[in-house]
């Protein structure tokens, strides 16, 4: 009878000691794109558009109160809304005004959204020199 009660609590203590090591191993909890990580707080940011880099997928906002300006990442889940209509990264334009709401992560500024609210006079299409009558260019 004792020797069964002892391997009972034998297999019990081994079995929770298997359970601990288990958690232990389990790999740390990626946050979702898209989604704020828990604690975590959205920030928002009204500006223009500074710079845009497509590569590494970042834009720089100026504000009135900060001249500097604040460069945020872009991620596919950023979610881009121009004037209303859905929108690409490709589609901001320097000079944009914009309302971006991000969230601090490791360190870096990721947007979540961004606005762009006002896209006037932000296109930068080419100038075409003047043409004389002959078809040469005046420069």
């Amino acid at each position: 009878m004792h020797r069964t009660i002892f391997i009972l609590a034998f297999v019990t203590v081994l079995a929770g000691v298997g359970a601990v090591r288990t958690v232990a191993q389990a790999p740390p909890a990626r946050p979702t794109p898209g989604v704020p990580a828990i604690g975590a707080s959205i920030n928002e940011l009204a500006g223009t558009v500074t710079m845009i880099d497509p590569v590494a997928q970042r834009i720089e906002i100026s504000e009135p109160s900060n001249r500097a300006g604040r460069t945020v990442e872009v991620t596919l889940a950023t979610k881009i809304r121009i004037e209303g209509r859905h929108g690409r990264l490709r589609d901001i334009r320097e000079g944009a005004r914009v309302s971006v709401s991000y969230e601090v992560r490791e360190g870096r500024d990721i947007a979540m959204s961004i606005d762009v609210v006002s896209v006037q006079g932000t296109k930068r299409d080419p100038v075409t020199p003047p043409t004389a009558p002959s078809g040469l260019v005046v420069k």
